[in-house]
C-alpha cells in the first residue's frame, strides 16, 4: 500500500525565532503536571482547499512565518529549549532558539489524503520531532506547510505537550491563523498561564489511576514499550445523523461524548474479553481556560472504574458512568511528580484506556484570510499500551465525531 509519506517531496527546513530579543537568563518554570505529560506529543493537521485552486499561490512560507514573529514574543518558553536547573529538575529557558518551520509538496490531492485513515497521513504531514536525546537543541514546535497538486494546503503541528494541553496547542496555532488573516505584526496580549485555585497539593497516599510511572528516560523523552505492542492511530467519521441516532437509543439528554465513548469502551471490552478494560481516564476541557491566551496543561483528568462486566453491561449504564467522571486528578499526579523533584517519568495517555473529547477544542475556528477549514485531524504520540480515543467534532457547531 502506498504510503503518504512517499509521495511528499522537496522538504525544506528553517527556524522562527521571536520579533525582539527575549531578556537574558528568563526560565519558564515547568509545573508538575508540565512534567507528567512530558513523554505525548500532540498532532495536528487542518487542511484547506480553496474553491479556485490559484489562491493559495498567495501563500507563501514567508507570509506563514510573518505572523510567528509577535506570537513567539509574546510566549517566549515556546521557542525555547529544555534545560535542568541546578537541582536537576527540568526548566525552559526562553533563550529565542525558535520553532522548527518544514515546507513540503505532496503529489496527492486533499481529496485522496481524506480518505487515508492510517498512521501514514501524519508521519507525512507532520513533522515529527522529539525532545532529546540532546535536550538542549530540540524545538518544542513544529509546523509543516505543505500543498498539494488540487492547489490545497495542510498545516501539520507537531506540539510537545510538557507545553500545554490540546486546548493549549489549538489556541496557540487559532492565534497565529488569526494573525496571519487579518494583521501578521499586531502584538499579542498574555494573560498568564491559568493554574489552579487551590493548589495545595495533597498526599500522595490517596490512590490515583490516571497516570503510571515508567521506567526512567533521561534526557530521551519517548515512551519504551516493554511489551513491543506496535500503536497505531487510526480514524473514522461519524456523521451527524449517525451520532443522533446512537443518542437516541440510549437517551437525547447525553451528549455525543459520553455516548461514543461508552460505545467505544464496550466495543473495545469485547475484543479484549477477559482483559476488559475496566477503569478509564477520561480529559476534559477545564472550563476556566483561557482560549486565547493562557497556554497550559489545565485539563481535567479524572478516572472512573466500574464495578462490573463491560461487555455484558447496558450503553446506558455507562453513558451514565462516565457523564459522574468529574473528580480532578491532577492535583495528585502532580504530588506524585514533585516528592521527586520530577526526576520521575510516568505517562498519563494510555495508563488507562484514555477517553479525550476535544469538542471545545476549537479546530474549526481557523480561517485563512477567509477560507475554511475543510477537515481537522488529531492524535497523539507516547500513548501507553491501553491506548486513547480522541472524540473531536468534524464541523464547527455539528455533532459529527471523529
Amino acid at each position: 500500500m502506498c504510503k503518504l509519506m512517499d509521495v511528499v517531496s522537496g522538504l525544506r527546513l528553517s527556524t522562527v525565532v521571536p520579533g525582539r530579543l527575549t531578556d537574558d537568563n528568563t526560565i519558564h518554570e515547568l509545573r508538575s503536571i508540565d512534567l507528567a505529560m512530558k513523554l505525548h506529543y500532540l498532532n495536528c493537521l487542518y487542511f484547506f482547499k480553496p474553491e479556485d485552486a490559484d489562491d493559495n499561490n498567495n501563500f507563501t512560507v514567508a507570509q506563514l512565518k510573518l505572523p510567528m514573529f509577535s506570537l513567539l514574543t509574546a510566549h517566549p518558553h515556546v521557542s525555547g529549549r529544555i534545560r535542568r536547573g541546578d537541582d536537576e529538575r527540568p526548566c525552559i529557558k526562553c533563550n529565542d532558539c525558535g520553532v522548527r518551520i518544514a515546507e513540503a509538496r505532496s503529489s496527492r490531492t486533499v481529496e485522496e489524503v481524506a480518505r487515508m485513515n492510517d498512521q501514514s497521513v501524519f508521519d507525512g504531514l507532520v513533522y515529527k520531532m522529539e525532545l532529546g536525546p540532546d535536550l538542549g537543541f530540540s524545538p518544542l514546535v513544529a509546523l509543516q506547510f505543505t500543498w498539494f497538486k488540487c492547489g490545497g494546503l495542510s498545516i501539520g503541528l507537531r506540539w510537545a505537550h510538557v507545553l500545554g494541553d490540546a486546548f493549549s496547542a489549538s489556541a496557540f496555532v487559532n492565534t497565529w491563523a488569526n494573525l496571519f488573516s487579518h494583521d501578521p505584526t499586531a502584538p499579542v496580549s498574555v494573560t498568564g498561564s491559568l493554574h489552579d485555585e487551590a493548589h495545595q497539593l495533597p498526599s500522595v497516599s490517596k490512590q490515583f489511576h490516571s497516570a503510571k510511572r515508567v521506567n526512567p528516560v533521561g534526557n530521551h523523552w519517548i515512551v519504551h514499550s516493554g511489551n513491543n505492542l506496535k500503536m497505531r492511530t487510526h480514524s473514522f467519521h461519524i456523521n451527524g445523523k449517525q451520532v443522533s441516532q446512537l443518542r437516541s437509543k440510549v437517551g437525547a439528554e447525553f451528549p455525543p461524548f459520553e455516548v461514543l465513548s461508552a460505545i467505544l469502551w464496550k466495543l473495545l471490552a469485547k475484543i479484549r474479553g477477559k482483559t476488559e478494560p475496566r477503569c478509564v481516564t477520561i480529559c476534559r476541557r477545564n472550563p476556566r481556560f483561557e482560549e486565547d491566551h493562557a497556554l497550559s496543561n489545565s485539563q481535567i483528568i479524572s478516572t472512573l472504574k466500574a464495578s462490573f462486566s463491560i461487555m455484558e453491561s447496558e450503553v446506558g449504564d455507562l453513558v451514565k458512568l462516565i457523564s459522574n467522571a468529574k473528580v480532578d486528578e491532577k492535583l495528585l499526579i502532580e504530588k506524585a511528580v514533585e516528592e521527586e523533584n520530577g526526576k520521575s517519568d510516568f505517562i498519563v495517555y494510555g495508563a488507562k484506556l484514555t477517553f479525550v473529547d476535544l469538542k471545545d477544542m476549537g479546530m474549526y475556528k481557523m480561517k485563512l484570510k477567509g477560507q475554511k477549514l475543510v477537515m481537522g485531524l488529531c492524535s497523539v504520540d507516547g500513548v501507553g499500551e491501553e491506548g486513547i480515543v480522541l472524540i473531536a467534532p468534524i464541523e464547527d457547531g455539528e455533532e459529527g465525531c471523529v
